[in-house]
């Protein structure tokens, strides 16, 4: 697998951004900002954006993905059947390119502001979502 490139300055693509002393990774900037501007335009430039980082339990590191995976379709889902346009970006970090020792998700979410001020109820159907999948209450992983 090819090594990631990694992003030092404090702009990209003409963003302020919050950067690490170790970089963060191009392509997950890119990508950020692409359903940035996809849902700047597509929602008359009203969004509520939220990143969230999960922790789940030791014991589900190895199928973690597919835990993240369902519960962000299952919401991306609920809010389409509501008429809320709402996008995701997750990303998987662990080891050495992390700031925790733990396996943990970064989670990007951006929504249409129009139908949602808080980003209290984005982690409150995440939480719902992860505890329904793991079988244990999720609020102190988000």
């Amino acid at each position: 697998m090819a090594r990631a490139k990694i992003w030092m300055e404090e702009k990209y693509q003409g963003y302020p951004i919050q950067t690490f002393p170790d970089g963060c990774r191009e392509a997950i900037l890119s990508a950020i900002i692409k359903i940035f501007r996809y849902m700047w335009d597509f929602c008359g430039r009203r969004l509520l954006v939220c990143h969230l980082t999960v922790f789940l339990p030791e014991r589900f590191d190895e199928n973690g993905t597919d835990i993240i995976r369902s519960a962000l379709h299952s919401w991306r889902s609920a809010k389409i059947h509501r008429k809320i346009r709402g996008e995701y970006i997750w990303c998987r970090e662990e080891g050495i390119a992390s700031a925790h020792v733990r396996t943990h998700y970064h989670v990007f979410v951006i929504v249409a502001g129009k139908y949602i001020r808080s980003g209290y109820s984005i982690c409150n159907d995440l939480n719902r979502l992860l505890s329904n999948r793991t079988g244990e209450d999720s609020k102190k992983s988000i």
